[in-house]
C-alpha cells in the first residue's frame, strides 16, 4: 500500500445539499446528531460531544460540496495544499 497523500488527525466537517431540507431532518434524526442551529436554507449538526457542528445541509441540488480534516502537521497542510493545486 502506498503512502497518503495526507495524514488527517479528525474529520472537522461535512457538508451537504439536498433538495429537501424536511426530508433530510426527519432522515438525519436516526443518526444521533443534534440540531444546533437550523434557518430558512441550512441545518447544522453537532455530535453529542457539544463541539461546533459537524454536519451541515443546505437547500440545493444534492450531493457533497466540502468535507474539512484537521492536519497532523504544517507539512501535511502544505502537502495538502499543493495536490489540490495540481487538481486544480
Amino acid at each position: 500500500m502506498s503512502e497518503p497523500i495526507i495524514k488527517a488527525q479528525r474529520l472537522c466537517y461535512v457538508r451537504s445539499e439536498v433538495p429537501d431540507l424536511e426530508v433530510a431532518q426527519t432522515f438525519q434524526a436516526g443518526f444521533s446528531l443534534e440540531v444546533a442551529e437550523r434557518d430558512g436554507e441550512a441545518i447544522y449538526y453537532r455530535g453529542s460531544d457539544g463541539d461546533p457542528p459537524c454536519y451541515v445541509l443546505t437547500r440545493g441540488e444534492g450531493g457533497f460540496t466540502t468535507i474539512a480534516f484537521e492536519a497532523g502537521s504544517r507539512e501535511t497542510s502544505r502537502r495538502s495544499l499543493r495536490c489540490r493545486a495540481r487538481a486544480g
